[in-house]
C-alpha cells in the first residue's frame, strides 16, 4: 500500500490578509472602478482589473468583483469582503486559503476501486451538511466517469469542492422573501413608522409577476442574485412602454436588492443608483385631459346635478353623481370618496372630516406571495397627512341633508339596519364604490354628457386648480389637498387655464402695441402706420396671425406662391 497524501478542503482561515483599493472616476458618462495594484500577488492573471458602468458607481463596482475574482484564481487567495473604510474610501480583502490537513487517504495504486470507495467515504464525512449534497452528487458523477484518467478526476473533484459559486441564491427567492417582509409590514398600524401600504405593495407585486419572473423562468441561467444585474433589469424594462409602469418595476427591483444587501446575500446594490431616462415630453392629446377649465366648470356642474335627481326614483339609483360632485367642490381621493361615512361629516359645524378609505386590497399566498384574490373594505389613507378636515361646500350641503333622509327612508322600508356609520354613497347593489366601479361610472357620465374626457382623478385636480386661480394661498391649499409641502400640490396637481394663457398674453400685447406707438425712432414709421391704419388695436395673438396671412397674400413674389396657395385654401375652409 502507498500512502497518497490529499488536502481536503476543510475550513477557511484569514492568514496575510491584504487590503486593495477600489479606486472610482468618471470618464465622460461612464461610471469607472479600478482595482489599485495586485501585482505583489504571485501568478495574478490581471494586475489592475478594472470595470465600468453607465449607471452608477455601485453598478461598476458590482462588474468588477468578478473580473477580481477571475485576476485571483489560482493565486490560493480570494477576495473576501468589499466595505468603505472611515476615509470614504471602497476597500476590499483578499485572503489565503489554507486547508487543514486532517485526513490521509491510504489507497493501493493499482486498485482504482479502493480509491473511488475512500475518496466517497472522505466526502461524505467532509460533507455531512445536507446543504452540500449537491457536491456530492457531482463528485460522484465524475468518480463514475470511466473517460476520465485517475489523475484528470481528481483536478475535477478539488475543483468542484473548492468552487463556492455552486452555492446559488435564487433571486426570485430572494425577491419573494423581500414581499414577505413587505406585507408583515402593511399588517402594522398606519401609525406606526414601519407601516407599508397594501395598495404600494399590490402594484410592487403586479409588476413583478408581471415581467420579472417570466423573464427569469425564460432565463432560468439569471435567476441568481450573484448573476443578475443591471443589464437584465434594462432588458426588461425595454420591453415595457408605459414610463411608470418603468418607474415603479426599477424602484421594486432597487428595494429588493438592498434588501438582498441587508440580508448579507450581496455586498452592493448594482442598481441603487439607476434612473429612467426622462424623453422629451410630446405635446398631450385630448385623452390627456386633466382638469376642468374655468369657463367650463359651471356646465360640469350643471349636469351633476342633473343626474343626481334627488326628487324622482330614489330606489335602485346610483348615488355616482353625487359621488362626482362631492369629490369636485372637496378635491379628496376616490378611495376617499368612496369611504366616506355620515359620522365623518358634522353637517353644525360645516366640517367634513377625511379619515377613511374604501378600497379593494389585495390577498397574497404567503408562501409564494402571489396574489389569490382580492378583498373590498375600509383601510387607511395615503399618508398621515391625508387625515383632515375640509369645510362642506355650501353647494352640495342641502343635497347631502336630503340624500341622507332619502337614504334613511329606503333602509328602514327595506328593514335594514341604518347608523352613523353607513356609508354616504352607494352603488346600485346599495353597497359602497370601490375607486375602480367608481371610474367606471365616471367614464360613463362623460360620455353621455358629451363633456371633454377625463378621468375621475382629475376631479381632484380641478378642485386644486380652481382654488389656486381664485387666489387661495399655498399654505391653505397644500394641507386641505393632504400633502405635507406646497410643492407636491403645485408640481402635480395645479394647471393653467387656457382662459389664463390667453388674458395673460393680451396683457403683454396691448403693452407691445403701446410701446411701439409710443417710441419716436423713424425706423419705426412702417410699424407705426401699419397699427395706425387699422383705426383699431391687436388686442390677441390671432389677430396678429390674420394679419399676417393677409401680409403674404399681398406679396408680389412668386417663390411665395406654394404658401399664398395654401393660406387660401386655409381662409375657404373656414369659410365653409
Amino acid at each position: 500500500m502507498e500512502k497518497i497524501s490529499i488536502k481536503p478542503k476543510m475550513s477557511k482561515i484569514n492568514l496575510n490578509c491584504m487590503s486593495f483599493e477600489i479606486k472610482l472616476s468618471m470618464k465622460g458618462d461612464i461610471f469607472r472602478a479600478r482595482s489599485s495594484s495586485l501585482a505583489k500577488i504571485a501568478n495574478v492573471k490581471v494586475p489592475r482589473p478594472e470595470a465600468s458602468s453607465k449607471y452608477s458607481y455601485e453598478s461598476a463596482i458590482q462588474n468588477l468583483i468578478p473580473k477580481i475574482e477571475n485576476s485571483l484564481e489560482g493565486t490560493g487567495k480570494k477576495i473576501s469582503k468589499v466595505f468603505v473604510d472611515n476615509l470614504g474610501n471602497v476597500m476590499y480583502f483578499v485572503e489565503n486559503i489554507i486547508y487543514e490537513n486532517k485526513y490521509e487517504l491510504y489507497n493501493n495504486t493499482n486498485s482504482l476501486n479502493n480509491m473511488i470507495l475512500s475518496f466517497t467515504k472522505l466526502l461524505e464525512n467532509l460533507y455531512s451538511n445536507p446543504e452540500s449534497m449537491d457536491k456530492i452528487q457531482e463528485v460522484s458523477q465524475i468518480l463514475n466517469n470511466n473517460s476520465l484518467s485517475i489523475q484528470n478526476r481528481q483536478e475535477s473533484i478539488t475543483t468542484v469542492i473548492n468552487d463556492d459559486s455552486n452555492t446559488v441564491i435564487s433571486f426570485k427567492d430572494v425577491i419573494i422573501e423581500w414581499q414577505q417582509y413587505l406585507n408583515e409590514r402593511t399588517q402594522k398600524s398606519y401609525e406606526d413608522d414601519d407601516y407599508f401600504s397594501p395598495t404600494t405593495l399590490e402594484s410592487y407585486n403586479r409588476n413583478l409577476w408581471s415581467y420579472v419572473f417570466p423573464y427569469l423562468e425564460e432565463h432560468p441561467e439569471y435567476n441568481n442574485i450573484n448573476v443578475f444585474s443591471e443589464n437584465n433589469v434594462d432588458e426588461i424594462l425595454n420591453t415595457i412602454k408605459c414610463k411608470e409602469t418603468q418607474r415603479v418595476l426599477l424602484l421594486s427591483l432597487k428595494m429588493a436588492f438592498q434588501f438582498a444587501v441587508d440580508k448579507s446575500y450581496i455586498n452592493v446594490n448594482p442598481i441603487a443608483k439607476k434612473q429612467i431616462r426622462n424623453k422629451k415630453k410630446t405635446k398631450k392629446s385630448k385623452n390627456d385631459y386633466e382638469f376642468i377649465e374655468e369657463d367650463e366648470r359651471a356646465l360640469w356642474i350643471n349636469y351633476m346635478i342633473k343626474d343626481i335627481g334627488l326628487k324622482s326614483n330614489y330606489h335602485n339609483k346610483s348615488d355616482a353623481p353625487l359621488a362626482f360632485l362631492f369629490t369636485l367642490l372637496h378635491g379628496n381621493r376616490p378611495e376617499e370618496t368612496c369611504g366616506v361615512r355620515w359620522i365623518d361629516l358634522d353637517f353644525s359645524q360645516d366640517d367634513f372630516h377625511v379619515q377613511n378609505a374604501y378600497k379593494t386590497n389585495p390577498i397574497f399566498d404567503k408562501t409564494t406571495m402571489k396574489r389569490i384574490g382580492w378583498k373590498n373594505g375600509d383601510g387607511p389613507l395615503k399618508t398621515p397627512e391625508s387625515y383632515r378636515h375640509i369645510p362642506i361646500d355650501l353647494l352640495i350641503k342641502d343635497l347631502l341633508i336630503e340624500h341622507k333622509k332619502l337614504q334613511q327612508k329606503e333602509f328602514k322600508e327595506n328593514n335594514l339596519k341604518w347608523s352613523e356609520n353607513q356609508y354616504v354613497f352607494l352603488n346600485t347593489t346599495r353597497t359602497p364604490f370601490t375607486p375602480k366601479v367608481l371610474s367606471r361610472n365616471f367614464l360613463r357620465f362623460v360620455r353621455r354628457n358629451k363633456l371633454s374626457h377625463m378621468v375621475l382623478y382629475g376631479l381632484r385636480h380641478s378642485f386644486a386648480t380652481h382654488c389656486r386661480n381664485l387666489g387661495m394661498s399655498p399654505e391653505v391649499l397644500a394641507p386641505l389637498m393632504g400633502h405635507t409641502e406646497y410643492e407636491t400640490t403645485q408640481k402635480y396637481y395645479i394647471h393653467v387655464s387656457s382662459k389664463q394663457k390667453r388674458d395673460e398674453l393680451q396683457k403683454i400685447q396691448q403693452k407691445d402695441i403701446q410701446n411701439y406707438l409710443g417710441q419716436d425712432n423713424k425706423n419705426l414709421t412702417h410699424l407705426q402706420n401699419k397699427i395706425n391704419q387699422k383705426h383699431k388695436s391687436i388686442a390677441n395673438l390671432q389677430e396678429v396671425q390674420k394679419e399676417d396671412l393677409t401680409h403674404y397674400l399681398e406679396l408680389n413674389e412668386e417663390t411665395l406662391d406654394i404658401l399664398k396657395t395654401f393660406i387660401t385654401q386655409l381662409n375657404e375652409k373656414n369659410i365653409a
